[in-house]
């Protein structure tokens, strides 16, 4: 039985700790191979000697270079692996349960786990029931406990495990954290069910918040509460905070508060049973509380082996990261999923959100902090410099069916040493086979595609009303401009136009007079497709002449072939064409006779996209004030312009609007920018595929990440069409191209906000625009 231990008895030596195990372990069903092992404070002491010894020597000469005296990164880039399992335990049988957990941790550790959960109540199962009232079943479970973690003592992976446990008295229904042959600590349940299948209130005792020491399977003062976590100091983000089942479906989860006491990684070992529906519910309540809290949520559920005749309980486990769920064992299901989790992106997460408030430290939230040393790499280290094939990018006996029907959608993990989903398309929701919708469907990818068009369409009709509009231009005669694109900003202002009340012929297209490049295998050039486009919805078109066929009065598209429609408005307070030059100066005050748009209130539309914007390519820019511009497709990738551009035609309401959409090549294809800067120039060079190159701009606006583990992820989502070498420069080019072009992005005209990445203000980017890039660049190397 665990006791507990006064203050003075708590600060006797290891030795007598080690003493203690030994004697415990003596008379146990099998005999363990090591004792509790624990690093001596000499050696912390002599590793931070050297380290203050390092950092005065290059205090003189600072580093800016990965690796670094200051250099917080790790090897690992902030990926940490996590495994769970549902052993097919039995019935009041700990020694034969240890002895299958036994297994199931080197099969773990073997696939590079740094971390492993088992079930609640997993020594002696969930269904012991009124055998938890015998000492000779409670005092085995701690036996086999003892036995497990001398077992384990050669293995660097930090584990938990459910059994009862009596102290002082009283049973409770924990969770015993293991590390290394130590016994780091013992978490108690909180809420404690006696409602409905669940009558725990007949057994165990909720557990104290306050933490004391208590001897336990023969190891002194061993932490015991609620209020805990588990700090590794071999990666400064990764710090475990544990609950059991029923403490997640209670109003205030204990994972909250340890979430807001600094842990990242949250465990829940449970016995769930199954019903109707309940795998649903569950996978969003954990997925949920992973957002929510911006933290790993790792859940495990006792599988078969603790179904009774009236009440089956099938195991489930999830690994969900920051909301996303990354692997999982179904009902009834293999009982193992492994994934890496990132755990510094989730403290970058939390740095970006203000009404996040951790504490200083976990003392400072009231908590008990247990440190332990761990090396967080092997299997899941960082092989960027390495083209390797190690990582598989499968669950390894998970039975996680989130695969992809769109063969892009989600990339295995090969040459990185990742074992989690990496998005080639990470603005793209991806379609799978997933009926629930809770990972992303077609449903769900339908469902985005149309609160994009939406958000759009809302976001210029608020402009058209605020600024009473009365004449839109729709600007699509821009070097590089993706044809889909311009189909996309056609479509939002027409559908905004008619919103605000105008009529279609009220908007004007301006069209190139030859197909842009990307669009090279549409079967009409984009004049006529924009012709088309524009007959169809009834608004105007004119195109421009090819440079040098043709007069271009002012610099402009005055010269530009009329197709009927009413010449581009002059901007009353200017005196200013809508694109390419100055029409003629009548000053402020000037008057109706001027132009066909004096007195008017008109708008260029540009539809430039985000991935033009990022890199920085040049697009033609009004010689107008913000207030008479609009960048409809500013805030969206171009790999989602798109599937928005497919979906609207399937759902448009005009046929002849669906066919000319249907007749569009909707594929990403080439990023290209201009040879001369010219945005009006015939030639043009290849920067990347614009896959890849918005995969980049989500790890700088989104991820925020290092440009090492950028690469790393690339890596993962494009190892099988492009090697190392060529993401490396090409993730350098990026860089080099953002850094260099944000002056450009400071003046943006206003476009709609469409998701939490995005290049203006107005979607909280604050890019400096004169950084330099030397830290990114050295990082990348």
């Amino acid at each position: 039985m665990a006791t507990m231990q006064t203050a003075a008895q708590s600060t006797e030596t290891e030795t007598k700790a080690e003493s203690a195990t030994r004697a415990a372990t003596a008379t146990q069903e099998t005999k363990p191979q090591a004792t509790a092992t624990q690093e001596t404070k000499p050696q912390a002491t002599a590793t931070q000697a050297t380290t203050t010894q390092a950092t005065a020597t290059q205090a003189a000469e600072p580093q800016t270079a990965t690796g670094g005296p200051f250099s917080t990164a790790t090897m690992n880039d902030g990926f940490v692996r996590i495994a769970t399992a549902s052993p097919m335990s039995r019935v009041a049988n700990p020694p034969r349960n240890a002895r299958l957990m036994l297994e199931t941790l080197r099969r773990a550790a073997g696939d590079g786990a740094n971390i492993v959960a088992f079930p609640e109540m997993a020594m002696t199962s969930y269904i012991a029931d009124d055998l938890l009232y015998q000492p000779l079943l409670l005092e085995s479970a701690e036996r086999s406990l003892a036995w497990l973690a001398g077992e384990t003592a050669d293995l660097d992976v930090l584990f938990s495990v459910g059994l009862p446990l009596s102290v002082n008295g009283k049973t409770y229904n924990t969770l015993a954290v293991c590390h290394r042959g130590r016994i780091l600590g013992i978490v108690p349940k909180t809420f404690i069910p006696t409602y409905g299948v669940d009558f725990e209130g007949r057994w165990f005792q909720s557990g104290p918040a306050a933490v004391c020491p208590v001897d336990v399977a023969g190891q002194r003062g061993v932490p015991f509460g609620s209020h805990q976590v588990f700090r590794c100091a071999g990666e400064p983000a990764l710090t475990v905070g544990y609950e059991i089942c029923e403490d997640i479906w209670s109003p205030e989860p204990p994972s909250i508060r340890l979430a807001l006491a600094g842990a990242t990684v949250l465990v829940n070992g449970s016995a769930s049973n199954a019903s109707l529906d309940k795998d649903i519910y569950r996978r969003g309540l954990i997925s949920g509380q992973s957002a929510r809290l911006l933290a790993s949520y790792v859940y495990v559920s006792s599988g078969q082996a603790d179904s009774t005749g009236d009440v089956t309980v099938g195991g489930q486990e999830l690994i969900c990261d920051n909301g996303t769920i990354l692997a999982e064992s179904k009902p009834f299901g293999a009982g193992y999923a492994i994934a890496d989790v990132d755990v510094e992106s989730l403290v970058g997460a939390r740095r970006g959100m203000s009404s996040f408030h951790v504490a200083g430290t976990p003392e400072d939230a009231g908590y008990h902090v247990v440190d332990f040393d761990m090396t967080i790499g092997g299997a899941a280290g960082n092989s960027n410099d390495s083209d390797d094939s190690s990582g598989t990018g499968d669950s390894r006996g998970s039975d996680n069916s989130r695969g992809s029907d769109d063969s892009h959608a989600t990339a295995p993990a090969r040459g990185a040493g990742l074992v989690r989903p990496v998005s080639r398309t990470p603005f793209v929701p991806p379609v799978t086979g997933d009926p629930t919708g809770v990972t992303g469907s077609v449903t769900v990818r339908a469902d985005v595609c149309d609160l994009a068009f939406q958000m759009q369409v809302h976001g210029l009709l608020a402009r058209i009303r605020n600024q009473k509009v009365d004449h839109i231009v729709v600007d699509g005669a821009g070097h590089d401009s993706y044809l889909p694109g311009i189909a996309l900003a056609v479509l939002a202002t027409v559908r905004a136009a008619a919103l605000a009340g105008l009529d279609a012929d009220a908007v004007t297209v301006l069209a190139p007079p030859e197909p842009p490049a990307p669009a090279d295998s549409v079967d009409t050039d984009a004049a006529k497709f924009l012709a088309s486009f524009s007959h169809a919805l009834g608004c105007g078109f004119r195109e421009l002449p090819k440079p040098g066929h043709g007069p271009m009065p002012h610099g402009g598209h005055h010269g530009a072939r009329d197709a009927g429609a009413p010449k581009p408005p002059t901007c009353p307070a200017h005196g200013a064409a809508p694109h390419g030059g100055h029409g003629p100066d009548h000053g402020p005050g000037h008057g109706p006779g001027h132009g066909p748009f004096d007195g008017t209130h008109p708008l260029v539309v540009l539809p430039a996209d985000m991935t033009k914007l990022a890199f920085g390519i040049p697009t033609p820019h009004p010689p107008l004030p913000n207030e008479f511009a609009y960048m409809v497709n500013s805030q969206m990738a171009r790999t989602l312009v798109g599937p928005v551009v497919q979906r609207l035609a399937v759902t448009d309401g005009n046929h002849t609007v669906r066919v000319l959409l249907e007749s569009l090549d909707c594929t990403a294809g080439m990023l290209e920018i201009p040879d001369d800067g010219n945005a009006m120039a015939d030639g043009s060079f290849t920067l990347m595929p614009v896959e890849v190159a918005d995969f980049f701009v989500d790890g700088m606006l989104r991820g925020h990440y290092r440009p090492r583990k950028t690469l790393r992820l690339a890596r993962a989502a494009f190892g099988d069409d492009y090697d190392a070498g060529q993401l490396r420069d090409w993730l350098g080019l990026f860089l080099r191209r953002y850094f260099a072009t944000q002056f450009r992005r400071s003046s943006l005209p206003d476009g709609p906000r469409l998701a939490s990445a995005g290049l203006d203000l107005s979607s909280g980017n604050m890019f400096p625009p004169f950084a330099d890039p030397s830290l990114w660049l050295a990082d990348l190397q």
